[in-house]
Formats: C-alpha cells, structure tokens, sequence
C-alpha cells in the first residue's frame, strides 16, 4: 500500500531512541541495529533513551528554527473548555477527557455536517502536548476536510509530575533548518511501557468523547506520530487494530520492546513509514528494524519510503495524504456496497418481496444520507412506501427505512 507524499514541509521534530547507559557521566552512543531488535523487557539497567522533543518543549534556548513556527496572523478562534458539552466547529478547543483528566486539543474543520461521517486523525510528537501540536495541524485538516484531534501524551517524557530533562545535545538536520542541535533524553523501558499503556487507554477514551459529539467515521480513525511520538502510534494502534484504521509513521522510532503483546494481530491494519534519506543514524537504523519485524510477522499492508534530500522533518501533510489514500478506498468499498443494496432492493421490489425491498433499499438510502451518494435508493423507497400504502395496510409512505434484515417474505 502506498501513502502519497507533498514537498511541503511543515515543522521539524528531532529524535532518537538510542540506547544509554544510565549513568550520567557517560554520553549515550547509538545502538547497532541488532539491539534494537531484542525480546521485550530489557534488564532494568539498559534503559531506552526517549526522543528528542518538538520544539514548543525544548527549553528557550533550543527554540525551532523560524520556518516551524505557526504564523499567528490567522489562528481561528481557540476555546477552553472545562469539559465538552456542545459541538464546536471552526475553533482549536482545549479540553480534559474526563474519564483519563488527560487534557487533549483538536479542531473540526468548517465543512463538518452532522450525520455525514468525517475521518478523525489523531497526532502524536515526542513532547507529547497537545495544545503546541494542535497549531501545527489544524490548517490541514481544515483544507483536507479531517478532524484532527492532538492528546497530551506521557510515552516519550513522561507524566506531567516526572517529566525528564535532556540528557545531552544531538546533531541532526533537517530539510527547513538545515544543521541543527535538538536535545535528547533517557528513560527506563519498564516506565516507558506503562506510560504507553495508560496513553493508549487515554487515546481511546478522547476517540469515543468526540465520537459522541461528532459523527467521526468509525472506520477513518488513523493514528499518526512523528520522531517520538511514534512509539504512541505503534502502541496505540498494535495494541487495538479493530479500532484504527491505520498508521503512518514520520521520520519515527521503533522499539519492538516497546510494542504491544502480539502485535502480530494487526498484521492486516495498514503501516506506512516516511523518512528521509539523510535522517538521523538511529532513525534510519530502527526504520530498517521495523521494516525486518513487521516483514516477519507477515503485515500485509505495509508501506515504507525513503525521501530523497530530507532528514528529521515531520511532515504532517504526509499523514493527511495517508487518510485521503485510506479514504478514497473506503468510499470505493462503501460505493460497492451502495450498489449492491441498490440491486438487490430493485429486484425485490419487481419481485413484490416488499420486506426484504425495503430492507436493502433502507441500507442503500443510509449510504447516500451518509457519503452523498445519487439519491436513487431513497426515491425507489418513497415509491415503494407508497405503493404499499395505496394498495395495503403495509406501512405508509415516509415509515423509517427498515433495517432489521427480514426472515422471510
């Protein structure tokens, strides 16, 4: 499966999940690739570095070259929320999941219509705060027509509480910035897996929040992160794959310690992996991990691209086209669907099985109301309806579509 990739790059994230010693004298180096590949649980003493975060975490004097910064001249308006009580549309909304108190942002794009499905993508970054990534995501997701939706996360750093602080400075580059310093932190693995869990539960319970205000497509919920914020993408999604759609990783890191239990299950969810040919040594090297395990474990959807002249840059628009991609092929699945009802009820209408007409031709007239597909099923249905109210005592016209299948006719 192939993800679409646009030049425009948008910010610039920088990480690595090298291996360190836990002592502070001693710098960590880059771990060859074999050890990347260990069973899970390494020993309490290796402990896995967390990435480098994106630039509205690093402290002032790490501030992100002036191309990552988000032009303020247009900002929609920005709404902070005690709790969700009402659909907001056009606005960055701040708010707390109330059952995680995990505080999340995200943006429903001006074109929303209630009852009509949207995909939802959800973005995570090594910094793991929502309300710095948000910025960088809602015009996109206003032009591409996508709720985006952005958590704040403890997998990379850590809770609020136990935050880590840089343990030395990395040279990286980047298409925008060019040569750069990006800081780099170390945590231990047993803590980064709990964390990871509990960003996982959080994920799901802001996906069902909005999910209750908003008519968020079940099917189109994609899982995205960039530099650290991978390994919340790969947990999160591994970890539930009949929930998520797919996953598209950007200029990431990949730990398979850091994985859920038998991943293997998601074998069919589609992967796509982005990074650029002059990325960061251990992100090349653990790309190439992720390409050998998933491989192994057969995944049957898996998609990895190696963009010429770019390094460590996140590149949003890259996950957008990943939803368009997945998208396009829904709507292709669902337009089937709407055919085949479509048939089905037309021929058991000339073959006066009216039940199970109006059955099929319900499920047809849902998937136009829904994707706006020509309204032939619901004008068929209309007829139907009142052909068997002039002719019996069958139900009248305008009585719900049915779509309880029926027995027999």
């Amino acid at each position: 499966m192939r993800c679409a990739i646009a030049t425009l790059i948008v910010a610039f994230i920088a990480a690595t999940t090298t291996f360190a010693d836990p002592s502070p004298a001693s710098p960590a180096p880059r771990a060859p690739a074999a050890e990347v590949a260990q069973p899970a649980a390494p020993p309490e003493p290796a402990t896995p570095a967390a990435p480098a975060t994106p630039s509205e975490a690093a402290p002032p004097a790490q501030a992100a070259p002036a191309e990552d910064q988000d032009d303020q001249g247009d900002l929609p308006p920005e709404a902070d929320l005690p709790s969700l009580d009402s659909t907001i549309v056009g606005k960055i909304v701040h708010t707390t999941e109330p059952q995680t108190r995990r505080p999340i942002s995200f943006y429903v794009p001006t074109t929303y219509k209630a009852g009509q499905p949207m995909p939802l993508l959800v973005d995570f970054t090594a910094a793991g705060v929502g309300r710095g990534n948000i910025m960088k995501l809602w015009r996109l997701g206003e032009a591409r027509g996508l709720i985006v939706l952005a958590p704040d996360t403890w997998g990379v750093r850590g809770p609020p509480q136990d935050r880590v602080e840089a343990r030395r400075q990395m040279d990286a580059w980047s298409r925008d910035a060019g040569d750069t310093k990006v800081p780099h932190y170390v945590r231990d693995a047993a803590k980064i897996l709990a964390d990871l869990r509990a960003d996982a539960e959080a994920v799901r319970q802001s996906v069902a929040l909005l999910s209750t205000r908003y008519t968020v497509d079940p099917k189109l919920v994609v899982l995205t992160g960039s530099s650290g914020g991978s390994w919340i993408a790969y947990y999160t999604g591994l970890a539930d794959p009949q929930r998520y759609a797919g996953i598209c990783i950007r200029s990431g890191n990949f730990d398979r310690r850091l994985l859920p239990p038998n991943p293997g299950r998601a074998r069919d969810m589609p992967v796509s992996i982005v990074i650029g040919d002059r990325d960061l040594d251990v992100v090349l090297a653990e790309t190439d991990a992720a390409e050998k395990h998933f491989k192994s474990l057969k995944f049957t959807n898996l998609n990895i691209e190696r963009l010429p002249h770019s390094g460590h840059d996140s590149r949003p628009e890259v996950a957008f086209n990943f939803v368009a991609m997945l998208r396009a092929e829904r709507m292709a699945e669902r337009k089937e669907a709407w055919q085949q009802a479509l048939k089905a009820g037309l021929k058991a209408a000339q073959e006066r099985k009216v039940s199970s007409a109006r059955y099929e031709l319900g499920r047809a007239a849902e998937l136009e109301r829904q994707f706006g597909f020509p309204d032939e099923a619901t004008r068929a249905l209309a007829a139907l309806d009142g052909g068997a109210a002039a002719s019996g005592p069958a139900g009248g016209a305008g009585d719900a579509p049915k779509t309880e299948k029926p027995a027999t006719d």
